[in-house]
């Protein structure tokens, strides 16, 4: 039996027509690429959500799951001549979908919140399932609980789990450059805490105090993505609340996939300004020069993550970083194949589609002959990463202020160790 059409179907049936079905996307989407299927292309996803929009398609129909395997990239609307606002498009149908979800889709959306994943760090630092994992992921088939392990497999075991920092409060004299905020976001500390030591060693040494909100909580995205509007708006107010209450002008994101959620929460003009890290250091190139930076004769490759690529300043930011480090050698990975097949939990949730895309990326990035791989997007970097353990392969993967925060003069003699880092 065909639903009725449901209230607000309207805005997306608008959307879905303004696609003229010319085909130029179609090379430029990860998993058309990689399945030949129009249902995985961009305008076939169009077609379906205009379908499930006027009722025409049952909401229990097996051709969701190509609704389910698109990345949000948005490679496809980068390049649409039209116009059309596919990723509008795609959060508004899933959005619609979300109250037909399965349990175990509910669950998985839980446990990628910020606690619940701390404990799962924890876990996987103890058990060491990196390396046995597999095992055990081959003796189950599906549910819940592979999805646990192939989550679990994923997390690297070798970071200290920080607290995060309180803001600073006392009569301490001001920083010369004033006072920013680091954003980590939710995975931060637990997954990526070189990346908040490396963004705090060189924002201290270019003059400014640093604080970090007193809680972890999530900007949304991951659930707004999925579908799940309430607790997508309900961590958003939250991340906003905590913005508002750091008292100062500028908060830093480290996180690439945080940045489009915050702004979009800051947007009525309330609370600090949100900028991207590498952003705002290459805005300030006079305080820079006054920063010296070891030679490298490392070659690194550059992967730039889907949620930068949608920022051309910031990806061009962090070649403008990079090239202060004397004789680096950096090689920005080319932009398609676009995806590495991270896409927030796609990774987790799609390894079909998510597994040969890094695979290719991975093969751009050996071509290279490079030492380490850099990414900005801790889901691109624990992808990669496990690609890499995978193939018994030791390149290490940072994020790119880590980089430069290790090549300035008189680093601390202990480092932060992630993943394959070593």
């Amino acid at each position: 039996m065909l639903p009725a059409p449901i209230a607000g179907a309207d805005r997306l049936i608008v959307l879905a027509d303004q696609c003229v079905k010319c085909g130029l996307c179609l090379p430029h989407c990860p998993t058309y690429r990689l399945t030949s299927r129009e249902t995985e292309s961009p305008r076939g996803r169009i077609a379906l959500a205009r379908a499930l929009a006027d009722g025409s398609l049952p909401f229990e129909s097996s051709a969701l799951t190509a609704l389910d395997h698109c990345l949000s990239c948005l490679s496809c609307e980068a390049v649409c001549p039209s116009g059309v606002r596919y990723g509008e498009l795609l959060a508004g149908t899933r959005a619609r979908l979300w109250p037909q979800r399965s349990r175990m889709t509910r669950w998985m959306r839980w446990i990628y919140r910020p606690r619940p994943l701390a404990l799962l760090v924890h876990l996987a630092r103890l058990s060491g399932i990196a390396h046995w994992g597999d095992a055990l992921l081959g003796r189950l088939h599906g549910g819940l609980a592979s999805r646990l392990v192939h989550l679990w497999r994923h997390l690297p075991a070798e970071p200290r789990m920080d607290r995060p920092r309180a803001v600073a409060t006392g009569s301490r004299p001001p920083a010369p450059r004033g006072r920013v905020a680091l954003w980590p976001g939710c995975t931060g500390h637990p997954l990526d805490a070189d990346t908040i030591w490396g963004a705090r060693r060189l924002l201290t040494a270019l003059g400014y105090e640093v604080v970090e909100p007193d809680a972890v909580v999530c900007c949304g995205a991951l659930a707004r993505h999925a579908g799940d509007r309430q607790t997508a708006a309900t961590q958003a107010r939250r991340a906003h609340g905590l913005l508002q209450r750091l008292d100062v002008p500028t908060v830093l994101v480290v996180a690439s996939g945080c940045v489009g959620s915050l702004r979009a929460g800051a947007s009525g003009g309330a609370g600090p300004a949100v900028r991207e890290i590498h952003e705002f250091l290459a805005a300030d190139p006079a305080a820079l020069d006054a920063l010296h930076f070891r030679a490298s004769s490392q070659r690194v490759a550059l992967h730039i993550p889907c949620t930068l690529a949608q920022m051309p300043d910031a990806a061009q930011a962090i070649m403008t970083l990079l090239r202060r480090v004397p004789k680096l050698e950096v090689h920005r990975l080319p932009d398609e194949p676009r995806c590495c097949g991270a896409g927030g939990s796609h990774f987790i949730e799609h390894p079909e589609i998510a597994v040969p895309l890094r695979d290719e990326k991975l093969a751009q990035a050996r071509a290279t002959g490079a030492d380490r791989l850099l990414t900005a997007n801790i889901g691109c970097r624990l992808h990669l990463a496990a690609g890499l353990r995978e193939a018994g392969e030791a390149t290490a993967i940072l994020h790119p202020v880590a980089l430069l925060a290790r090549q300035l003069d008189d680093p601390p003699p202990r480092l932060p160790a992630f993943g394959n880092d070593v």
